[in-house]
């Protein structure tokens, strides 16, 4: 096990809210996680209480630069707060084929995002993090569904699978 968290919870000093609770899961050598959730649900501090820094990555092109300075580190664990951010669609999907050879190279990645397609495209593990702080791991292919994703986004969204892509593909369904 390369990190292991273990009933984590965080809530901001002038606040008795808690920003989430109960947050346990554990990542070996070779797995990605992405820690799915909307604007505001805790997904960045979250990251930034594993990682013990509270300055979030920003800036479109930065993420490249900040990635090729963790990999000269030689880390055994990388955190990456939505590295798609700010990309135009080509570069997210670069982005995306990176994080999945990093991860096929040994590397532990743990991940934010707010795209269901780039957990679905990384075909590993996910954690979904709700308004309520609520934290649901496991597989993404057996934790995401419609019904899920339509209640995190609060809009009506379908998985559709892609012959083509060989995998699902998330879609609004009506507007």
């Amino acid at each position: 096990m390369k990190l292991e968290v273990r009933d984590l919870g965080f809530h901001y000093q002038k606040q008795e809210r808690m920003i989430f609770s109960d947050v346990s899961f554990g990542i070996d050598k070779g797995e990605v996680i992405s820690i799915l959730g909307t604007n505001g649900a805790g997904k960045s501090t979250l990251l930034n209480c594993m990682a013990n820094l509270y300055r979030p990555i920003r800036g479109g092109e930065r993420q490249m630069v900040t990635i090729a300075r963790v990999l000269a580190q030689q880390p055994d664990v990388i955190l990456l707060d939505e590295p798609t951010a700010h990309l135009d669609y080509g570069n997210q999907i670069r982005m995306t084929r990176l994080v999945r050879k990093l991860a096929d190279s040994g590397y532990a990645i743990i991940l934010t995002t707010h795209m269901p397609d780039h957990v679905i495209m990384l075909q590993d593990k996910v954690g979904i993090l709700d308004h309520d702080g609520r934290f649901t791991f496991g597989k993404a292919e057996d934790i995401l569904s419609d019904s899920l994703l339509s209640n995190l986004y609060s809009v009506d969204l379908k998985l559709v699978y892609i012959d083509e892509a060989k995998r699902d593909t998330c879609v609004p369904f009506a507007y």
